[in-house]
């Protein structure tokens, strides 16, 4: 996969979830509260796993163009168990593969942007574990709008 490739993929990852918000921002599902909330749980699932999902892409596809296939293999292995996405995993995992990336992306990053990422993946924790986690789709597209920004920033590091 080259970075076009990726970007691509990262794309396609947004435009199914573009299209399921506007479904749920229909006035159908708004006008009815149990409904809207649900849709909110779903979208709060599919946006946190689309945080977690874009990351592995971008860090592969790194590893994969800087590294042979052995490390390539141990790195992709690894990524395999990456979960629970909140900023300071990312970082994390970005310090493991350059010590400089996480600065750049906390000093290029909007600190809400970043408090939105750790809320979506708080949420998403909140409602797997059988949490009453109450989100409308009108609030959570705020969050997952910001996500979209921190995925590129990353993409843009990382390169």
């Amino acid at each position: 996969m080259t970075w076009c490739k990726v970007i691509i993929e990262i794309e396609n990852r947004e435009k199914k979830i573009d299209n399921l918000f506007k479904r749920a921002l229909s006035k159908d599902i708004i006008d009815d509260y149990e409904l809207s909330s649900n849709f909110g749980r779903y979208l709060c699932v599919i946006t946190s796993g689309y945080i977690e999902q874009s990351v592995k892409i971008i860090l592969k596809e790194y590893s994969k163009n800087k590294s042979n296939n052995n490390i390539y293999r141990f790195v992709d292995i690894k990524l395999s168990n990456f979960q629970n996405a909140d900023t300071e995993k990312i970082f994390e995992l970005l310090d493991s593969f350059n010590i400089n990336w996480s600065s750049k992306v906390r000093t290029t990053t909007d600190d809400k942007i970043l408090k939105s990422v750790d809320s979506i993946v708080n949420m998403r924790h909140n409602i797997a574990h059988g949490g009453d986690q109450g989100i409308s789709p009108n609030t959570l597209i705020g969050y997952y709008e910001d996500a979209k920004k921190m995925i590129d920033t990353l993409c843009k590091t990382c390169v």
